[in-house]
């Protein structure tokens, strides 16, 4: 079980936001799979704020969507507090503040993982939001912006300014900003916050490619655990951690036609949502990892890549996966 603030889950496994993969459709594939919580991708606070953006499908909890958060990021904290009052008028269940994003792009505009160096405006922004809703508030972090002493001990202090201003929940991906995704993900400052605030629910990130590594960081202490980078084309590393964290047996490994059916369940969901030519474009982004398990990966990779339409697509994966 996982708490954050009022919202219960029956499992501390989270499906991560992450743009450019977690729209509607591998969020179903998710859910299918034991995924309680799942997020779409980050949001600018600058536009969930627009009533013209909002409006949109793409960006609000389709029909089902019971329990769905939104994870937002920005350096306004008035635009943030707006952002997230019009997110929960849309539906959310829960908010995600995002100071932890290492992409270029962000940082240039100093939003993200630069805010690690600003403790004193992570906590304004924090208080702003939690004085514009009622929903539970997390807050994604990384162990600093970079690998100084000064920046570990700014780290330190805006969890600690977090805890007492109220946050329900901290994510702690274990690299600094500056690592982006280079090396391992060092998962002790992150134990340390909890063992500093065993009070807080604290939520770890990093490195979490097997059922086992998942179980492992809980067993160490944390409260939950984020799957992010290891479920993109791997949907079974949520049934496989859940059922381990649950103790039941591990899951036996899908054949090749169960991967090549839920490939089909993908695109077909895929198909729903985008406009015909890019959904083979969009669907290319999650064909190395779901192809791991067949025994010529390589030349069913390469023949995904090269296809141009989604009738070509699919028969691909019907013909080398026996469904």
């Amino acid at each position: 079980m996982l708490k954050i603030g009022d919202l219960t889950l029956s499992c501390p496994l989270i499906s991560a936001p992450l743009s450019g993969y977690t729209n509607w459709a591998m969020r179903n594939i998710c859910r299918d799979f034991g995924a309680e919580l799942t997020f779409p991708g980050v949001f600018l606070a600058k536009s969930a704020a627009m009533p013209k953006v909002l409006s949109k499908q793409c960006f609000r909890p389709y029909p089902g969507e019971e329990l769905l958060g939104a994870q937002i990021m920005g350096t306004d904290p008035e635009i943030m507090a707006k952002a997230a009052k019009d997110l929960e008028r849309t539906g959310y269940k829960l908010l995600d503040l995002n100071f932890a994003c290492p992409a270029p792009k962000v940082l240039r505009r100093g939003r993200g993982g630069h805010m690690l160096s600003k403790p004193e405006a992570v906590g304004e922004i924090f208080e702003r939001v939690r004085g514009s809703i009622s929903l539970p508030i997390s807050v994604k972090l990384r162990t600093g912006f970079d690998s100084s002493p000064e920046s570990l001990e700014s780290f330190y202090q805006i969890c600690e300014k977090l805890s007492r201003l109220g946050a329900d929940a901290l994510v702690i991906h274990g690299r600094t900003t500056l690592q982006k995704y280079s090396g391992s993900a060092n998962w002790e400052p992150i134990y340390e916050i909890k063992r500093l605030h065993p009070e807080l629910t604290v939520i770890g990130s990093g490195d979490i490619f097997s059922p086992e590594s998942a179980a492992e960081k809980l067993n160490a202490g944390l409260d939950g655990v984020l799957l992010a980078r290891g479920i993109v084309g791997n949907p079974w590393l949520i049934s496989e951690a859940r059922a381990i964290v649950e103790g039941r047996e591990k899951p036996a490994p899908p054949t090749v036609q169960e991967a090549g059916e839920v490939m089909i369940r993908h695109i077909r969901l895929l198909q729903q949502i985008q406009e015909e030519g890019r959904v083979t474009r969009f669907f290319r982004k999650f064909a190395s990892q779901y192809c791991k398990r067949h025994p010529e990966r390589k030349k069913v990779v390469l023949e995904i890549m090269e296809a141009e339409i989604e009738t070509q697509l699919l028969e691909i994966i019907k013909r080398n996966f026996n469904c």
